[in-house]
């Protein structure tokens, strides 16, 4: 087991096609370098990172909210049932030794989060803040910061060359020209939030219910914005991974090997 690279996906249900088809150009890259993929298995991104590794003949295992194996997309290679809800966010971001966040909201978030608390090595990819989805600085200060996708491929490297075992998570911030700035961000979500409490919703309804509100508040800006970070973070994320397979002038069987 000692050769088992895991990266976890986290992405949300909604998405857009062109940011489905580039997720399934990046789960083909994930397999054919060898990596196991860990996702909630359901649709949106977690149904296009499948899908793509699939292709690429890759492992991929789903940790699912309930105990129904319907939940699982039919691309999932093993689906476990756990019955614990967005519990299982924690599960995700414990078995992995590279977190990527695609796209998503609040689901998201705290699975990234999750990976915070577990005490993951977190760098902040060309930022010195912990990025938040509509704005490009939550104000919480990430402990390292990288400049360029070389500097995160050779970060990795020497994480697992000293035996570490735990996940790396990169967190990339949302292009400036796309934010929301934080002050008009955070009263829309209160509101959208006081709003669902006095509706009485809550548990999987939500999310959608706060992402079309907040959609509707800002005149589909918010919806722009989360477009723009997932292709953001897939850019980021294929130039990390095209940075690992010409280390050293290794090939990616050398590089598996090594691993």
């Amino acid at each position: 087991m000692s050769n088992l690279r895991r990266v976890s996906v986290f992405g949300g249900r909604e998405i857009t096609q062109d940011i489905y088809d580039e997720t399934v150009i990046l789960g083909n890259m994930l397999a054919k370098e060898g990596y196991t993929i860990f996702c909630g298995g359901g649709r949106g991104v977690m149904e296009a990172i499948s899908k793509g590794a699939k292709k690429g003949n890759g492992l991929v295992i789903a940790i699912l909210k309930g105990r129904n194996l319907e939940e699982a997309n039919e691309f999932i290679s093993i689906p476990i049932l756990t019955d614990i809800g967005i519990a299982r966010n924690a599960i995700l971001a414990y078995n992995c030794d590279v977190a990527l966040a695609i796209s998503g909201n609040y689901g998201t978030l705290s699975e990234i989060a999750y990976a915070f608390q577990l005490k993951r090595p977190v760098v902040g990819y060309k930022t010195s803040f912990f990025p938040a989805f509509y704005t490009s600085s939550s104000g919480i200060k990430v402990p390292n910061t990288i400049k360029t996708a070389k500097q995160a491929s050779l970060l990795f490297l020497n994480h697992l060359k000293v035996g570490l075992k735990s996940s790396l998570l990169i967190v990339n911030p949302i292009p400036k020209k796309k934010e929301i700035p934080k002050e008009e961000i955070d009263i829309l979500v209160s509101d959208s939030l006081s709003e669902a409490i006095k509706k009485n919703i809550k548990g999987k309804n939500l999310t959608p219910f706060l992402l079309k509100k907040i959609m509707e508040k800002t005149n589909g800006r918010s919806l722009s914005a989360n477009i723009s970070l997932a292709k953001k973070n897939i850019n980021v994320g294929a130039k990390i991974a095209k940075e690992l397979y010409k280390h050293d002038n290794m090939s990616s069987r050398n590089l598996r090997n090594r691993f």
